[in-house]
């Protein structure tokens, strides 16, 4: 016996499919986060998409932890590798805490007062960076990170 399911309630199951990310699909994403020109390691870069006016849930955000090479590769809703196509606005934080006075940073870290890399807060809490996931995904989601260096006395 087969059954004949109105147009509307295919549309409404599909639309409930397709959850809060506005026909979004995930793609691959992939990028090098550099600091003063050098690979920023150990490093957390999130993706948070961006709705359009109107739009209350956008979708869920991609993160990834950079390598000793500076380069990472994001995960969706850490499940599935890529993000969601579209605009998202991008966070860089260090992975590791401050350093307080007597402790010992992680060995090779780069330390500058803490025991990872000092993200500016533009880069991070403050963020204002967008990027746009284009629909084909790309490996070209490149952040240059500039710091003043610090001043010796």
């Amino acid at each position: 016996m087969s059954r004949v399911f109105p147009a509307g309630a295919v549309l409404a199951v599909l639309a409930l499919a397709a959850g809060c990310s506005g026909g979004r699909k995930i793609v691959p994403v992939s990028g090098l986060v550099t600091l003063n020109g050098e690979p920023c390691k150990n490093v957390i870069v999130t993706f948070q998409p961006v709705g359009e006016p109107g739009e209350e849930n956008p979708g869920r955000g991609s993160s990834a932890v950079t390598g000793d090479d500076g380069r990472y590769t994001l995960v969706y809703d850490g499940e599935k590798p890529g993000a969601l196509t579209g605009k998202h606005r991008v966070r860089i934080t260090p992975q590791f805490g401050v350093k307080k006075t007597g402790q010992e940073g992680p060995e090779g870290s780069k330390t500058t007062g803490g025991w990872n890399y000092l993200i500016p807060p533009e880069w991070n809490d403050l963020s204002k960076v967008d990027f746009d996931v284009p629909s084909g995904g790309t490996d070209k989601a490149d952040f240059q990170i500039t710091v003043p260096e610090p001043k010796k006395k």
